[in-house]
């Protein structure tokens, strides 16, 4: 198990680099309004292919991601969440959701999903 967090924090080392590059070099998502922060995260689905709850809200100052990928999700984009584990800074272990972009462009809006900001 021990071997395995490892890994997992080895690979999370290198998309800490890539949110650090969609953060910190894109100045035209530096608002925080609920359009702008569907933005950022599509962005960053788009250059990593998933991101996490916990990576939302730390890497991309997205506080509240579910809405945000609801109103992705109405928008036509195809993100499908699975729950992964992670280890919280005080050792214990718990599930988070992961977003996967399913592909680039969206499909067919969804009506009955609500994009208000």
């Amino acid at each position: 198990m021990k071997r395995a967090l490892e890994k997992i924090k080895a690979a999370l080392a290198g998309r800490q680099a890539a949110f650090q590059i969609t953060s910190n070099n894109d100045t035209k998502h530096t608002e925080n309004d609920a359009g702008t922060q569907r933005m950022r995260l599509l962005e960053a689905l788009k250059k990593l292919g998933s991101v996490s709850t916990s990576e939302a809200r730390n890497d991309l100052d997205v506080f509240a991601p579910a809405p945000r990928i609801l109103e992705l999700r109405a928008q036509g984009y195809r993100i499908d969440t699975v729950m992964v584990p992670i280890e919280t800074a005080f050792g214990k272990v718990r599930k988070v959701a992961r977003y996967v972009l399913l592909g680039d462009e969206p499909a067919e809006a969804c009506p009955e999903a609500s994009t208000a900001e």
